[in-house]
């Protein structure tokens, strides 16, 4: 989205979701210097419960550009998520 970004992250065992997006933030804000403000403070994060919330999720994400009146927009990367990613927690 111009104005914002979804993600579905599966940090690793050793990272937390916050360490993560910090990372995203700083790589994109480092490679985007000089061009202003890039991000707001903070992030909301949901914790993908099972299958069926990541289905939710992934539908939310693919249909937000259509309910921002974006039809057309072209970095929807939806297209090749048809699985959840293993938890890093499970043995």
């Amino acid at each position: 989205m111009p104005d914002h970004v979804h993600l579905l992250i599966t940090p690793s065992m050793d990272q937390t979701t916050a360490r993560c997006v910090q990372l995203i933030k700083g790589g994109y804000s480092h490679a985007a210097a000089g061009h202003g403000l890039i991000w707001h403070s903070g992030y909301f994060e949901h914790s993908v419960r099972d299958e069926s919330d990541f289905c939710t999720q992934l539908a939310y994400i693919a249909a937000n550009p259509i309910r921002k009146q974006y039809v057309d927009y072209p970095h929807v990367h939806t297209f090749n998520l048809d699985r959840m990613d293993p938890s890093p927690i499970q043995s």
